[in-house]
């Protein structure tokens, strides 16, 4: 059985990916990282976290794109997706509506206030939280 919620962090800004997986790993989760959103589906199925965080604006393909592939993969496994964009708070929300994301958080906040706000959405989607996202929702079952 699996103890620590392990997170896939995916975001083309290299100091933003280092930090984020820093103020994670300190407090208690598993992280893996990917600067780049092609290749997605393939990280997903070999690492298997429970929850993606992803950034919105990418080149190539955004964080818009990566869900819509995601929801097309047969047999995708059921993961919670928390968007995490410079975009401010209204857009933020409207994008987590529009693709039944577990939520946002703006990268506007740092250190504590985004692990507060990351525990928050974490603790809720593994305790079991309802599916959100078609295909792509749900805790692991590990």
């Amino acid at each position: 059985m699996k103890n620590r919620t392990k997170v896939l962090i995916i975001d083309d800004n290299e100091i933003q990916l280092i930090m984020t997986r820093q103020w994670l790993e300190l407090d208690g989760f598993d992280v893996v990282t990917k600067s780049s959103p092609f290749g997605t589906a393939l990280a997903i199925r070999r690492e298997q976290p429970d929850i993606v965080l992803l950034d919105l604006s990418m080149p190539g393909l955004d964080g818009h794109g990566v869900v819509e592939v995601l929801k097309q993969q047969p047999g995708s496994p059921r993961i919670g997706i928390i968007f995490y964009s410079s975009q401010d708070r209204l857009q933020l929300d409207a994008v987590v509506r529009k693709h039944s994301a577990l939520g946002a958080i703006p990268k506007t906040e740092t250190g504590q206030a985004f692990i507060a706000e990351f525990r928050r959405l974490s603790d809720a989607w593994m305790a079991g939280a309802p599916a959100l996202t078609k295909g792509i929702s749900g805790p692991n079952k590990k």
